[in-house]
């Protein structure tokens, strides 16, 4: 009796035990469905480059008091390197008898230190900046140093130009804060577009596909340059874009007066220093000379290998201004 008592004992420990574990195989599958349970989300992997740049982010980030300071002797440097650049050319000029010379060294000197506001009959350049999405953000950082550049360049002018900003916001404002550009005399920022703010006959879109040509400037229009660095990706953009919104274009005559080794691509500060010095009294190819890079090799073409004559050229300007708008681009950084 008491070994047939003890088997079926067994037998019911058996089923016992088997059930829990089996039970025990169940409960995880339940429990994944349940709503009692949160698994977590596995880590996201990033790609070499994602890491790489994180990377270097994190570096920069640590390196950047040695950074300010390495840039804060720099400029003192660069402070003095002009100051002994300035005495120089003074000196040279009182010894060569130039006195007109040494007025208009010591001239722009003042203009640079007192940093005055052009005219109200000034020219006026309008910079079209609602390309940033386009942009990355190394690019936002170029074009943020060409408007600076842009500055610059008309704060040392006899005759500075009128400078206006549309579209502005976003990361480039952010960057034009770090230079302070709210104190900057003579520049205006509008939030909205140039059409929405300015009289649409009165504007000229600077652009290279453009088949109208401009050698001398009208104080009563506004030149607009397209603010964006590009690398030349998005070709065809500011034409078409002045095209929809119905305003006149016109390219500078870059080919009539260069004979360029490499492409035609300019930048938006080289664009804006052409337009400055035609405004004080420079012909095309003396500006077109001060503000093309050297790098380009380049040579100046004798003023006889125009294409058109004056008489054409003055009227195709006019039809420009006037007439319905033409095709339209511009260089590299500048999309003008």
């Amino acid at each position: 009796m008491n070994m047939e008592e003890e088997q079926p004992q067994q037998h019911q420990h058996q089923e016992q035990h088997q059930h829990q574990e089996q039970h025990q195989d169940q409960e995880p599958q339940q429990s994944e469905g349940g709503p009692a349970e949160k698994h977590e989300v596995p880590p996201v992997q990033l790609s070499k480059r994602a890491l790489k740049r994180q990377l270097r982010q994190a570096k920069m980030a640590a390196d950047r008091p040695q950074y300010l300071e390495r840039r804060k002797e720099k400029r003192k440097e660069v402070r003095e390197r002009a100051k002994l650049r300035y005495k120089a050319q003074i000196q040279e000029a009182e010894v060569s008898g130039d006195q007109e010379k040494v007025r208009d060294l010591r001239a722009a000197k003042r203009r640079r230190r007192n940093r005055q506001a052009p005219s109200p009959e000034a020219v006026h350049v309008v910079f079209d900046c609602q390309f940033e999405h386009l942009m990355a953000d190394k690019e936002i950082i170029s074009l943020h140093r060409q408007l600076q550049y842009c500055y610059h360049h008309n704060q040392e002018l006899a005759q500075q130009c009128k400078m206006s900003f549309t579209s502005f916001g976003g990361k480039l404002e952010e960057r034009l804060k770090l230079s302070h550009y709210e104190q900057w005399p003579g520049v205006e920022t509008h939030q909205t577009s140039f059409d929405q703010v300015f009289d649409r006959q009165q504007m000229v879109y600077l652009t290279a596909e453009s088949e109208n040509t401009i050698h001398t400037l009208d104080p009563t229009k506004l030149y607009i340059i397209g603010a964006v660095v590009d690398k030349n990706r998005h070709k065809g953009m500011c034409e078409k874009l002045a095209v929809e919104s119905a305003i006149s274009t016109a390219r500078l005559p870059i080919q009539e007066h260069i004979d360029m080794k490499a492409r035609v691509v300019i930048t938006v500060d080289q664009v804006f220093l052409i337009l400055a010095k035609l405004y004080n009294g420079s012909s095309m190819a003396e500006a077109l000379a001060a503000a093309m890079p050297t790098r380009k090799g380049w040579e100046l073409k004798d003023d006889e290998t125009q294409t058109e004559p004056p008489a054409q050229l003055e009227q195709t300007c006019t039809q420009a201004t006037h007439g319905e708008p033409s095709s339209v681009l511009v260089p590299k950084g500048a999309q003008v």
